[in-house]
């Protein structure tokens, strides 16, 4: 049986550097597995989602240590009925010791309320990850895609996704309070199962993305984030009109911030991938849903990155 040769511990601040360091090294050119995020602006530099992980992650965020340097990291959160593991990486060189597989149990035994809670997160279409997942009792649901459009899809997108009659879009107040009646949680509520004003707190302060709310009369029917680099999500909507145009708004949005817009569909949400492939979007990368059990309506959502989903 594998063993691990490195002491795991749970994270500090200080440590956040060396697990910044473990996924740069997981995710170089040659490390590729087609699911990653975009090469960081500064390197160097944790980005301040690592920092959000560990205040909310109520200690299970670990580190796999091995004389002196963290091989390993792994992080998950718990909201509402969800278990996410956000983040799972063994450095190049230490695979196949058993370090993911005791990081996992690690996250999970220090996670509180797991039990009747589902358990998920991605990974990418390498069969390491999905028998790793297998092994923690999340199963391969569908695929999440990963497309990709310049600004003539997009415009081809906003012409075939016209507004619901009456319908309004507009910028959401960062500084306005997440109360119980807030329109993003309650729309997380009925997509997703569960509250998360934390992660919204975070996306609209420190994850440099701007929140669209779409309106009609006094009914919010989506809301969509934006990122400084033109990426969508996360994004969900009350039904299929709410969907694609709130869709077709954040991508009009996106590409006035870059050339390139980029987001990521689950493969359940059959409304978002056709009106997108029509408009010309491309498909550049694909992971796996990994979940216990089936949970919410993602057929109308889009997630916002793989860590917070």
């Amino acid at each position: 049986m594998a063993t691990t040769s490195a002491l795991l511990e749970p994270a500090e601040p200080e440590d956040l550097p060396g697990a910044w360091a473990v996924y740069l090294a997981c995710t170089r050119p040659e490390e590729q597995t087609g699911c990653h995020q975009p090469a960081p602006a500064q390197p160097d530099l944790p980005p301040p989602l690592y920092a959000h992980l560990l205040l909310t992650s109520e200690g299970a965020f670990w580190v796999a240590r091995y004389e002196d340097q963290i091989v390993g990291f792994a992080a998950a959160v718990t909201r509402g009925r969800l278990w996410w593991l956000s983040e799972l990486w063994v450095a190049p060189g230490f695979r196949g010791r058993g370090i993911g597989s005791a990081l996992l149990r690690k996250v999970r035994r220090s996670s509180r309320g797991v039990r009747g809670r589902v358990l998920a997160g991605l990974t990418g279409p390498d069969g390491a990850g999905v028998v790793l997942g297998m092994r923690a009792g999340m199963w391969a649901r569908y695929p999440v895609f990963t497309l990709e459009g310049d600004k003539q899809a997009a415009e081809r997108l906003h012409r075939a996704c016209p507004m619901p009659p009456g319908a309004r879009m507009a910028r959401y107040d960062a500084s306005a309070k997440l109360g119980a009646r807030s329109p993003l949680l309650r729309l997380d509520r009925e997509i997703l199962g569960g509250n998360r004003p934390d992660d919204h707190v975070f996306w609209m302060t420190h994850g440099q993305r701007t929140c669209l709310l779409l309106w009609k009369a006094n009914r919010a029917l989506a809301y969509a984030y934006v990122s400084a680099e033109g990426e969508v999500g996360p994004l969900a909507a009350t039904g299929p009109s709410g969907l694609r145009s709130a869709l077709a708004l954040a991508v009009s949005r996106g590409v006035r911030k870059s050339e390139t817009v980029r987001l990521r569909v689950p493969g359940i949400n059959q409304e978002a991938l056709k009106a997108l492939l029509d408009a010309g979007f491309q498909i550049v990368a694909d992971s796996h849903l990994m979940a216990s059990e089936e949970f919410g309506h993602l057929e109308r959502y889009l997630p916002g990155d793989s860590s917070l989903f």
